[in-house]
């Protein structure tokens, strides 16, 4: 009977919450490990329409916690929040559709929902958004929209969406984009390390003119970095990049001629010890 009665109060307290209330109540009881009673608090504010309600009980009913896993509840739950404008809810949809996650997988549905969330800003809905362009998949095969994605999700610190711009600038023939896409690949950054690629991707860069690939292409021949050492080479480099006013590439350029004697004292040199052996 206490129990009958405690829950009775209980449901009352809850009844009392405004929506904000009984959302901010959830949260405090999630973030204590509490899901059971956090789902009570989101079920009576998703039940009066709130959208982040609905979106956390889409959450726990994906990942279990608090209940049992139910994938199409959770793609429910999903759309009711997405249908309310939850960016988050309409990422978290995309990925059911994609994925075939809780509902029949369908692109075209994935599709449309990321694209409602990238609108709001949703970085991994642009991100996702740029890959589906830029393959055809769900949409029309679109390299110029894909990229306008990419370069969105890559401004917010994507590191992914910041190695698909490049590549897709590389792909249609841009110089900055292929020795940008050496950085990448030499740092490791978005993709994995790979000095082999960065490498050609500087050369492709510098063999189309950028001066900031030819500087590179010259400094890693001057000091064998990653390329057998081969002075004729770095020279023959760092000149194309010098000739384009390239600031690095002259500097090399001049270290690499205060460094080699003067052919008058070499002569000299020669001609004293040969004087000094007729003696």
């Amino acid at each position: 009977m206490q129990e009958i009665i405690a829950q009775i109060i209980g449901d009352l307290a809850i009844d009392a919450f405004s929506i904000e209330e009984l959302c901010a109540e959830g949260l405090a009881l999630h973030e204590e490990g509490d899901y059971d009673s956090a789902i009570a608090f989101f079920q009576q504010a998703a039940d009066q329409g709130s959208s982040a309600a609905q979106f956390h009980l889409g959450i726990y009913h994906e990942l279990g916690q608090g209940v049992c896993v139910n994938e199409r509840l959770a793609a429910e739950w999903y759309r009711k929040a997405k249908n309310q404008g939850h960016m988050e809810a309409q990422f978290y949809l995309g990925v059911c559709y994609e994925n075939g996650v809780g509902l029949q997988e369908n692109l075209q549905s994935a599709v449309a929902c990321y694209l409602q969330a990238a609108d709001q800003g949703h970085v991994e809905a642009q991100f996702n958004l740029g890959v589906c362009l830029a393959n055809g998949e769900g949409t029309a095969k679109d390299n110029q929209q894909a990229q306008h994605w990419f370069e969105k999700a890559a401004k917010q610190g994507h590191l992914q969406a910041r190695f698909h711009a490049v590549s897709l600038a590389a792909q249609q023939g841009s110089p900055a984009g292929h020795y940008a896409l050496g950085v990448l690949y030499e740092k490791g950054l978005g993709v994995s390390q790979d000095l082999e690629k960065a490498i050609t991707a500087y050369r492709k860069a510098a063999e189309d003119g950028n001066a900031d690939a030819q500087c590179e292409l010259g400094r890693r021949y001057l000091n064998g970095l990653g390329l057998r050492k081969n002075s004729a080479h770095a020279i023959s480099w760092l000149e194309k990049a010098a000739a384009q006013n390239h600031a690095k590439a002259t500097s090399l350029l001049n270290q690499q001629r205060l460094s080699r004697p003067p052919r008058s004292a070499g002569f000299f040199s020669q001609t004293h010890m040969l004087r000094n052996k007729i003696q």
